[in-house]
């Protein structure tokens, strides 16, 4: 009896039109302010994208321009009833638009399970963040085994935290929630 041993097509280069499942998602740093601001005023967003485009080009498909087209605007999530999200198309393609400081799934805010997810670093159970932060033991367990999945890993998130102190670009929560579930099990010194 032989096994079908499926092999992982791997690469180097992201390429941005090849999901698996046809979701295709862009992970754009911004706050929270000016997402609410801009979000259903078309030429503000517009704008926003515009600028994003030029100043980081890795986050967006190849060759993007001013050439796309706002798609629509996703209804409201039942996980987060005061978020919606907005999406692009550009030749021919759809993609969704999501601020950084919302996790994959809408599954929370990431300034939200920050501490929480820290705790978790030193095996505090999940009776007793449900006990201090709420929700219930398998909403913290749902939100530290899917960190790991590819919605997490496969979107590109430009940040530059790490190189500067002073960058307004990326929440330190947001950077250090990602370092503590990425990085070794060791003394981690991120910066506040």
């Amino acid at each position: 009896m032989s096994l079908d041993v499926r092999r992982r097509n791997c690469d180097k280069e992201k390429n941005i039109l090849s999901s698996p499942y046809g979701m295709k998602k862009i992970c754009i740093p911004i706050g929270i302010e000016e997402y609410g601001r801009i979000l259903y005023k078309a030429k503000l967003f517009k704008d926003y994208i515009n600028s994003m485009v030029i100043k980081y080009p890795e986050i967006f498909p190849s060759n993007m321009d001013q050439n796309y087209k706002l798609h629509d605007i996703f209804p409201e999530s039942k996980k987060m009833k005061d978020l919606r999200l907005r999406r692009i198309k550009y030749e021919g393609e759809v993609f969704t638009i999501a601020p950084f400081f919302v996790l994959p799934y809408m599954m929370g805010y990431s300034d939200d399970v920050e501490k929480p997810l820290f705790l978790r670093r030193f095996g505090v159970t999940y009776w007793a963040l449900t006990y201090v932060f709420g929700y219930n033991d398998m909403y913290w367990y749902r939100i530290e085994n899917r960190i790991g999945r590819n919605s997490v890993v496969g979107t590109t998130v430009k940040h530059s935290y790490s190189k500067s102190r002073n960058s307004s670009l990326v929440n330190p929560a947001f950077h250090g929630m990602f370092c503590f579930w990425l990085a070794p099990r060791r003394h981690l010194n991120i910066p506040k």
